[in-house]
């Protein structure tokens, strides 16, 4: 069975070819295909469909267990608007906890859930429950859980617990989108960035629709569990050759 890819998740497949060396083996699968297009639809069932803006999220919290590694391809760029936005999330949650302790264990302590339904490349629907901000059991913030157009309408907490949640998840979206923390850039046709999607949140400016497609990206997800595992695999053989 073969997958479209495009020239530059090729490249990257080709000269990393334990990410795909059979067809369902490392490639993250998202509803049943390796990579996906971002890029405006007409019957757009996400946001990143769309033209709009994308607020800070992670990818996926709908999921148990939410991709680790994100590959994101710029094929086509648009001329005007559509500039890319990422934030470190555990350095907004250390500030988080410096400034307000007490939001920072309220997103850390209050499960929250998510769900997607919807038909893409095939019908799905999907649902979990996360802390936006997720601890070891040493208290240090190993992922970040927050799309806010795939939380759910469903939050089932006591409701006196409601408006301290929103007060704190204001504060938390309020750091993200600070100055002090995000940063702001324009990909171009060809470029290729890699980030942790357990830490990173990202978005994107809006952009003018036209009569064709402006912008189009492409993306792909890896697991963390087989990035490490060749990571250690690697280090070893360097290790042997010393």
């Amino acid at each position: 069975m073969k997958f479209p890819f495009s020239p530059c998740l090729k490249f990257i497949l080709t000269h990393f070819p334990w990410l795909n060396d059979s067809p369902f083996k490392h490639v993250f699968l998202v509803f049943c295909r390796h990579t996906w297009q971002v890029q405006d639809k007409i019957d757009a069932n996400n946001v990143a469909y769309t033209t709009g803006k994308l607020s800070f999220h992670t990818d996926y919290p709908a999921l148990h267990h939410p991709p680790g590694v994100q590959f994101l391809h710029c094929i086509k760029q648009t001329v005007t608007g559509g500039d890319s936005e990422i934030v470190d999330g555990f350095n907004v949650c250390r500030k988080l906890k410096e400034k307000n302790p007490q939001a920072f264990q309220i997103l850390s302590s209050t499960f929250v859930d998510f769900t997607d339904i919807g038909v893409d490349y095939c019908d799905f629907s999907v649902q979990s429950k996360h802390k936006i901000i997720e601890l070891d059991d040493k208290g240090q913030v190993v992922r970040i859980n927050f799309n806010n157009a795939t939380r759910d309408t469903i939050f089932d907490v006591p409701v006196e617990k409601v408006q301290p949640f929103y007060a704190a998840l204001k504060e938390f979206v309020d750091l993200m989108n600070c100055k002090d923390f995000k940063f702001t850039f324009k990909m171009n046709p060809g470029d290729v960035i890699t980030f942790d999607n357990w830490r990173l949140l990202h978005g994107r400016q809006s952009y003018e629709a036209g009569t064709e497609i402006s912008r189009h990206l492409e993306g792909a997800y890896a697991d963390w569990d087989v990035v490490m595992s060749r990571l250690r695999i690697l280090r070893q053989s360097v290790q042997n050759r010393n």
